[in-house]
């Protein structure tokens, strides 16, 4: 009998053994795989609150980027539109009367004129129109080279126009008629500039004035005198076109 007892309490003293063991093997969690598991578990929460520190510190970043790229997207054809005013607004300005540009815009006209006949010179008298208003105006500003630029297209102009009308009573009598009235702002010109006071300069250029106003009449004169000379018993021009 106490032998029975004996072995069984060796029996169950193995039993709670092996229990013990298998507890610390299975239930008892290792301490390196403690170890992995806690390094994972704050690898994973420094990760998340890195995340969120640079979005906090990034998310202006890239809000201001785009605000200012959406104002570059805004600015950027305001500023060209700018730029291209200021470049016309400069070259308009070289263009006038006395500019650097002023004899290629003279050029640019010509070379836009109607081939011939009453289209072409209703143009030329309209360009003779403009000179003298551009004269008219450095006068008023007190700009002796300006008016004495404008005079001069104003002279080639002319010229060219009675070339053009050469042997056409009708083209000779519109040249004629046109002239005639210029010599009036001409002479009014003349008046503006020389009460800016600049003697000198107006001395030259109330002289280009003048002969201006001396050509105008003569061509008048010319003109004239050629138109009632030429009439024949039947009323016609030198054209022989004039048959009512």
């Amino acid at each position: 009998m106490d032998d029975d007892m004996q072995a069984m309490e060796v029996r169950d003293h193995e039993i709670e053994r092996l229990l013990e063991s298998y507890a610390r093997a299975r239930l008892l969690p290792d301490p390196t795989a403690t170890a992995r598991t806690r390094a994972r578990v704050m690898r994973e929460a420094r990760l998340q609150f890195e995340a969120a520190r640079i979005a906090f510190h990034v998310a202006p970043a890239i809000a201001r980027a785009s605000h200012r790229s959406m104002i570059r997207r805004v600015a950027m054809p305001l500023l060209a539109a700018s730029v291209w005013t200021g470049i016309a607004v400069g070259s308009i300005s070289a263009a006038q009367a006395g500019g650097p540009l002023y004899s290629t815009r003279m050029w640019v006209e010509n070379g836009m004129l109607p081939a011939s006949g009453m289209s072409r010179m209703t143009a030329e008298l309209g360009r003779l129109d403009v000179r003298l208003a551009e004269a008219y105006a450095a006068s008023v500003r007190g700009d002796p080279l300006a008016v004495q630029a404008a005079l001069d297209a104003y002279s080639f102009i002319a010229t060219e126009a009675l070339a053009a009308a050469a042997g056409d009573d009708a083209l000779e009598a519109v040249v004629a008629a046109a002239l005639d009235n210029h010599r009036a702002v001409l002479t009014a010109v003349a008046a503006s500039l020389a009460e800016k006071g600049n003697d000198v300069a107006a001395a030259a250029v109330e002289a280009s004035i003048q002969r201006a106003i001396d050509r105008n009449t003569a061509v008048v004169d010319r003109i004239g005198s050629s138109g009632a000379g030429s009439g024949n018993p039947n009323g016609t021009g030198s054209t022989g076109s004039g048959n009512t």
